[in-house]
């Protein structure tokens, strides 16, 4: 169903997302060891990387980065989760387990994967490098899926944890049916994690395919409401699929949610559309109030913006006017670079440098409520 809030699995549940899904499946079958797929959140990643990965049948490990917020940002979680990854990949793959059980630290029990957390830990280059002697037997790749990578930067630096480029370079270099594909919300963040283009990183010129998800066109918005309100039975007039347009702006999340929300109820109309705005607003209220956390210039400037102050120095003034005095132009540089790296902005040229949000909810809340 599109209007399915979960990440989608099958690619009739995708929407627009062909050309995408063809590089992204083009990518993974061919000899580049990392693909980057990025686009700012609620946009589809895990739905595209679900389906290439069924779509392609290869034996994968998936791991969903974002438990680190959850479980701490530690080597214990990352051990728990490429256990529970390999256990699934043993139960599916024929012959795993005796390549499996070579690795020092790590025990195989029917077909559960444990691992010792102390000294004799098991050694993440060893893991990967029996998954690729099994790999080149059995004529596969390995494809190790890290979703929201941003989010092991954390891991790195420091005795006993975990320098994720370091890895990936030297996997790269040495095991030939090992291939990564890491997806983020943050997208200069996971570049700057990557460090793809920093000449002092481990990855640095190291082949890779980035893939770029974009919100839908108006056009394509306005495609993917009938189609999915035809799929649960609605039918609501073009007037209020104009207006769903006009507020979400091409988030195909939100898109997906207010959908979904309208199947719940099995109705549609602008009251309902109103409410759903209000649930939106309380979410990504929760977002800026820990961004905002981390520095009120964060919201400040994404104020600026959501209220017309586009340009560099429009966003200067602001703040300033905010904080009734001049600032180095150094200090607003920084905060500006941040939020376009964590994906609250955007840099466009019209035909000057000018900045944008792109979500809609978190552009009406900025411009219409204090924080």
């Amino acid at each position: 169903m599109l209007f399915d809030p979960n990440p989608k699995t099958r690619r009739r549940d995708l929407f627009d997302r062909e050309r995408e899904l063809e590089e992204l499946e083009k990518s993974l079958e061919s000899k580049i060891k990392l693909t980057v797929l990025l686009g700012i959140r609620r946009i589809g990643k895990t739905s595209l990387l679900n389906v290439a990965v069924k779509e392609l049948g290869k034996p994968c490990i998936k791991i969903d980065a974002g438990i680190f917020k959850i479980e701490g940002y530690t080597m214990y979680t990352l051990y728990r989760v490429l256990a529970n990854g390999l256990s699934r990949l043993m139960g599916r793959w024929r012959g795993l387990r005796e390549f499996l059980s070579r690795v020092k630290g790590l025990r195989v029990a029917g077909l559960e994967v444990e691992m010792s957390l102390d000294e004799e830990k098991p050694s993440l280059i060893e893991i990967l490098g029996r998954l690729d002697e099994w790999a080149s037997k059995n004529k596969e790749d390995v494809l190790i899926a890290i979703d929201e990578a941003q989010n092991m930067r954390f891991l790195k630096g420091g005795y006993g944890r975990l320098d994720f480029g370091e890895l990936i370079r030297y996997s790269m270099e040495n095991f030939d049916n090992i291939r990564f594909l890491v997806t983020g919300s943050e997208v200069g963040v996971v570049m700057d994690f990557l460090g793809l283009e920093n000449p002092s990183s481990p990855l640095y010129g190291r082949p890779s395919n980035i893939i770029t998800l974009r919100r839908f066109s108006e056009d394509f918005s306005r495609n993917f409401l009938k189609e999915g309100f035809k799929e649960i039975g609605l039918h609501p007039e073009d007037r209020f699929i104009d207006k769903v347009v006009d507020t979400l702006d091409g988030v195909v999340g939100w898109l997906t949610l207010l959908g979904y929300r309208c199947y719940q109820l099995r109705r549609v109309d602008e009251t309902l559309l109103r409410e759903f705005v209000n649930y939106a607003e309380k979410l990504v209220e929760g977002e800026l109030k820990k961004l905002e956390a981390l520095s009120p210039r964060y919201i400040e400037v994404l104020k600026a913006v959501a209220n017309g102050y586009t340009t560099w120095s429009d966003i200067k003034r602001w703040i300033e006017q905010r904080e009734k005095r001049l600032l180095p132009s150094s200090i607003v540089s920084r905060v500006v670079i941040k939020l376009v790296k964590l994906g609250y902005l955007d840099k466009r040229y019209t035909p000057r440098p000018e900045y944008m949000i792109p979500d809609p909810v978190i552009r009406k809340v900025l411009a219409t409520k204090s924080m």
